[in-house]
Parts: structure tokens; sequence; C-alpha cells
């Protein structure tokens, strides 16, 4: 950010009148003589006055470029302020950045590294992070993130989304036969281990076996009879952290017959592993 003109300014004001305290603000820079190439260090500092509008830093002499290095900005108050930094060229003034500063906040301009909000450490934000009505730096979110559940600060990215415990982990469909994997969420293979039963490989295993699974199925024919009115379970201890197995019977005048179903479907809900 340079001033090379006697008329080139940096000026900033407030939104309005503070609650208690005045923003302070501290600027450096280096003169360089035109003529020579000298560099002069040069230094400013001061308070805002409300809505008032303060040279941040003035204008170089005659011969000279000032040629900024740092401008920060501290917000003393009580509230919240909005600061408005402008370049003024010969009583034309542009707004550089227009920022909304909590208590213990920080604006920063720097050489090389454009304009960032330091958070106050004793808010418990860390460094420039995005608030729902401020911009800042925002984080992904990590599985364990997702599995707590309760954060909601971070971005949520597509490849992590089935780790929250309240959405789907897993899901697919398969033929009756357990010969195809027609459509499919984090599953590896199915297989036909007998007539009526499908079993199912899991792809990112769950942390332990007590996850929920619900399904389901497409009866063989459309007709309500006996030897058509077609069920489905969960097999008896077939459930594990990677894998499990379906079952298909048919209800029958006497007892249950297992039976194929035209397609199996099923539906996973827990705690997965990363």
């Amino acid at each position: 950010m340079n001033l090379v003109d006697t008329g080139d300014l940096l000026d900033i004001a407030l939104g309005g009148a503070v609650a208690a305290n005045q923003a302070r603000f501290n600027a450096e820079w280096n003169d360089v003589d035109a003529s020579t190439g000298a560099f002069t260090p040069g230094h400013g500092d001061g308070l805002t006055n409300n809505a008032t509008v303060v040279t941040l830093v003035a204008s170089p002499g005659a011969t000279t470029y000032r040629l900024v290095r740092t401008l920060t900005i501290y917000n003393a108050d009580t509230a919240d302020v909005t600061v408005t930094i402008r370049f003024d060229n010969s009583g034309a003034p542009r707004e550089l950045i227009v920022a909304v500063l909590s208590p213990g906040d920080t604006l920063v301009w720097s050489l090389g590294r454009s304009w960032k909000i330091v958070r106050n450490i004793a808010s418990g934000k860390e460094y420039g992070e995005a608030e729902d009505t401020k911009r800042g730096i925002i984080e992904i979110a990590t599985p364990g993130d997702m599995r707590e559940g309760n954060n909601n600060t971070m971005v949520i990215v597509p490849g992590r989304v089935q780790y929250h415990l309240g959405v789907t982990n897993c899901w697919g469909k398969a033929s009756g036969d357990g010969l195809t994997l027609n459509a499919n969420f984090n599953i590896t293979s199915v297989s036909d281990t007998g007539t009526g039963r499908l079993g199912v490989n899991i792809a990112a295993d769950f942390v332990e076996a007590n996850y929920v699974i619900l399904c389901s199925l497409i009866r063989g024919v459309t007709t309500y009879a006996v030897g058509d009115v077609e069920d489905n379970n969960l097999r008896f201890n077939a459930q594990f952290v990677g894998a499990f197995e379906i079952e298909s019977y048919d209800h029958t005048a006497t007892t249950m017959l297992v039976d194929d179903p035209a397609s199996y479907f099923w539906n996973c809900l827990g705690h997965q592993l990363s």
C-alpha cells in the first residue's frame, strides 16, 4: 500500500459513537526519497473519534514515497464497533475495508498479507474464526466432530457426512438371489448365503455391533395368498461391525418357509469408524 502524492492519505472512522473507549490504531511505514532512494522508517498511532474521520497515515512530503508496512486497529470498547478505513486521494476518499470488531478484536493489514481479523483470545474464538455474522476462517469438521454433532461453526464436506449419528452410514439394494448389488453406499459386496438369506459386507466398519439396521424387500408376486406373503428380518447372531445377514420367508398355512424375494433393501445408522 503506497502513498505517492502529497494529497494521498489513509483515514479511519467508526460507524457511530463508542460505548466506552475509542479504538486504538497503529501504523508503520518507510519513506523513500525519490531523488536518493534513501529509506526513513516512520510510525504513527492514535485513537478514533466515533464517526468523525481521523487520519490513520498522513500524506508523504514532496519528492517522497510512503510505503505502508503494517496497520493495526484494536477495539478497546465494551461493544462491537464498525471500522471503515479509506484511501483519500486529494479529498476523494474510497473505502478499502469495512469490518465489524468485537471487544478485544484486532484488524490487521500487513505488506503482502492483506486484511485479517485476530480474534480476542478471551472470547474463546480461534485466530480469524468465522461466526454467524462475521467473515473469517472456517474449519472443516473431522469424523470425531461429526459424531459429536454439537458444533455449529464448522463446515461439513461430502466425504464426512456419513459419520454423523443422525444420518445413514450405509445402504443398499440387492437382487433376491443375492448375486447382484444393484445400488449402494459404503457396501463392498453381497452374497447368497442360502435360500432366503442375503449376506451384506460393509466397507467402513462400525465401532461396535449395536448399530441400527432397517431392512425391507420386494415380494416376488403381486397377489396375496398363502406362500406369497413374504416378510423379512435380521438373522439371529449374524450382526457384526462389518457385516450382517437378512432373512426372507413366506407365510404358509402352518409355518414359515425361507424364500428368495425379488429384491432386498437395507439402511444402517450408528457409530462408524473413521
